[in-house]
């Protein structure tokens, strides 16, 4: 008799412990960021949307990825790549990024029917540091960019001038360029790892160690990251922040980057 209870209570415990788990896998699906569980995947495998400008030193990209996961980046010299998940009502997707900050952001698109073109909605989305998105900027799966436009010489303004360079910097012989971010070390130590002595038109990249196409008297250290600097900008304030520069290989620069006035190396 006590070994049947026993079996009996055995059983219960097991059923009980399968309908937990059920439960909790049924909570995660209603739960999830995006509204959709696993089996609903919107698109079946990455699809990559390019925006029809220029982003931040080359490509501005958005990639639906399956299980409602995305990437999003402004281009080869931003260091931030936006990821999270993205829900679908009706036409509009929202990009949920939960990877850059302790709070998340939410970027609004449009989609076609056909899941190859996207069109930015401002209202409602948070601005991003480096391209500015007008409502209805362009996005699609057709669109591929010929890389070396991205570093030609720009072309001349008004009055026979040339427009700026990206804020650059050259030490041991590397070029760093701005990412536009603010440093989050804390705690710094007082001491610079070198100054900025020598400066080059705003048109121009620097040809010489310690040089900058922005001006001269402005400290650096190495950043705690790989292969970036973080420059202490002064502003027109007076306030002084520390925005990390990061270095572009050669290897990626095309040849008019160094030549016709930009600074041979």
């Amino acid at each position: 008799m006590k070994k049947k209870a026993v079996i009996i209570a055995l059983l219960g415990g097991a059923m009980l412990l399968s309908a937990c788990q059920a439960n909790a896998v049924d909570q995660e699906r209603e739960t999830t960021p995006t509204g959709f569980s696993a089996e609903d995947s919107y698109v079946s495998e990455p699809v990559t949307f390019v925006w029809e400008e220029v982003g931040f030193g080359g490509d501005f990209v958005v990639t639906l990825e399956p299980f409602n996961t995305f990437q999003m980046c402004e281009g080869p010299l931003s260091s931030t790549v936006y990821r999270g998940y993205f829900h679908v009502d009706g036409d509009v997707v929202t990009l949920r990024d939960s990877a850059t900050s302790a709070e998340h952001k939410d970027f609004l698109f449009r989609i076609n029917d056909d899941k190859t073109e996207l069109t930015f909605i401002a209202d409602g989305s948070d601005e991003l540091p480096f391209s500015r998105l007008e409502d209805g900027a362009f996005f699609s799966t057709e669109i591929h960019h010929d890389d070396s436009e991205y570093w030609e010489s720009e072309p001349a303004q008004e009055g026979g001038g040339e427009s700026d360079a990206i804020p650059a910097v050259m030490v041991d012989g590397e070029l760093y360029f701005s990412t536009g971010e603010e440093s989050t070390v804390s705690g710094r130590c007082g001491n610079m790892d070198g100054t900025i002595t020598s400066t080059v038109d705003s048109s121009e990249y620097p040809a010489e160690d310690n040089q900058s196409n922005f001006g001269i008297g402005a400290g650096y250290q190495y950043g705690p990251e790989k292969d970036t600097i973080e420059v202490c900008m002064a502003e027109g304030s007076g306030e002084k922040r520390w925005i990390v520069f990061k270095k572009r290989p050669h290897s990626e620069m095309a040849p008019e980057s160094f030549g016709g006035g930009k600074g041979e190396l």
